[in-house]
């Protein structure tokens, strides 16, 4: 779109140590439970994708897409102050103020940390980002895994401005799309759905000079989701079996 300019691209520079630093901690039992969980995405994607025409038709890229620096007229290089939990991340002074001399309209946040401080008002609109779920019921990871785990009929998205509160900004946009037949499948439309009404957000500001009429974020009393146990893993394993050869069953008499 010619009305929008890719002004900065914000590289934060962290590496994601995942299993490393589970291996170097010894903590073996997180390790198990997230090595399987990789491994479990793997193959479900890999299978489901191969199975089901659904995704074909979407014509979905999971491998992802090329490098983006080169559309952005620069890059700033910054090291966030990470907590000890290594979850939020804080930004120095100098890093704050190089941000704020380019005059930006607008931040999206892009698979970073927890975003907390100064940073939350460098630009004129603030930082909108994506939570892929809808965070009155569900606020965690994996994305579009465990609307299938708890048998939700649907699945939601919410894209808010970011506040303080995790997870808990100010609304901007929500939706919802009926539950997928696998992990992978869901995951796929929860990332396309979303992404088209964040460019629909951008369009009205852009209009609009204001961001949408939003509401505010309700208080969250439900469990916090993470990396499902491997009781939960395989449990879902169960299920994709039972999927797969119901599959197969369809596809061989349908011939």
């Amino acid at each position: 779109n010619s009305s929008i300019e890719l002004s900065v691209l914000i590289n934060q520079g962290v590496k994601s140590e995942g299993l490393w630093k589970l291996i170097k901690t010894f903590k073996f039992r997180k390790f198990l439970r997230l090595f399987g969980f990789k491994c479990l995405s793997k193959i479900d994607s890999l299978t489901l994708f191969k199975l089901d025409k659904e995704i074909k038709e979407y014509n979905y890229n999971y491998k992802g897409i090329e490098d983006v620096s080169k559309f952005f007229n620069k890059i700033i290089d910054i090291n966030p102050i990470k907590s000890e939990s290594g979850y939020v991340y804080r930004y120095r002074k100098e890093d704050i103020n190089d941000i704020r001399k380019n005059n930006l309209d607008i931040i999206i946040r892009c698979c970073s940390g927890i975003l907390k401080g100064e940073i939350l008002q460098v630009s004129q609109f603030g930082i909108i980002s994506f939570h892929h779920a809808d965070n009155r019921i569900n606020r965690g990871a994996p994305p579009g895994f465990w609307e299938i785990i708890n048998k939700s009929a649907k699945t939601g998205f919410t894209i808010q401005l970011l506040t303080d509160e995790l997870d808990g900004g100010i609304i901007l946009k929500r939706g919802n799309f009926m539950t997928k037949s696998s992990f992978s499948l869901n995951q796929v439309y929860l990332y396309c759905k979303a992404n088209y009404y964040m460019k629909e957000i951008l369009l009205y500001i852009i209009k609009n000079k204001k961001l949408p009429i939003f509401s505010e974020s309700i208080p969250y009393s439900k469990p916090l989701y993470t990396i499902p146990t491997i009781r939960i893993q395989l449990q879902y394993t169960a299920y994709l079996i039972k999927y797969i050869i119901k599959n197969l069953i369809e596809s061989k008499l349908l011939k």
